[in-house]
């Protein structure tokens, strides 16, 4: 499958002045762009960047911290639980909320996304009614 690059929604207000900056990473180019649309429409106060890896994910922290990183658990090149822990190492990440996005929904997932310091397990396709408890004002 191709990957495709990364993109931000409104990459002039990034980081937004009045909303929240947003980072999803999600490796599968049809669902990353059904939710960056999704989500801007329902959230366009909040600032929105998609990144498509681990390694993508991770330089695009060091060029904008985000306050917020939505993270599949299967990437191509890590896995979003690594991902996680590496992202919490950079400098001033130590307090970003971070949620984790899998099409598995056991009892055995959200207890390995808790371990891996996520704050919520989003089970893929993601319910828009749970994200609009996390990212209402």
């Amino acid at each position: 499958m191709a990957i495709a690059k990364s993109h931000s929604t409104d990459p002039a207000d990034f980081p937004s002045k009045k909303g929240k900056r947003v980072l999803i990473v999600e490796d599968d180019a049809s669902l990353s762009r059904l939710l960056a649309i999704t989500f801007k429409l329902k959230f366009p106060h909040h600032s929105l960047r998609v990144t498509h890896s681990g390694k993508e994910t991770l330089e695009a922290i060091r060029e904008q911290k985000p306050d917020i990183l939505m993270v599949d658990i299967g990437l191509p090149d890590m896995s979003g639980l690594e991902l996680a822990r590496k992202c919490r190492e950079l400098p001033g990440m130590s307090d970003v909320q971070l949620y984790s996005l899998s099409g598995r929904g056991e009892p055995k997932d959200f207890l390995a996304s808790k371990r891996a310091g996520f704050k919520g397990h989003l089970v893929k396709p993601v319910d828009m009614e749970v994200l609009d408890k996390f990212f209402r004002d």
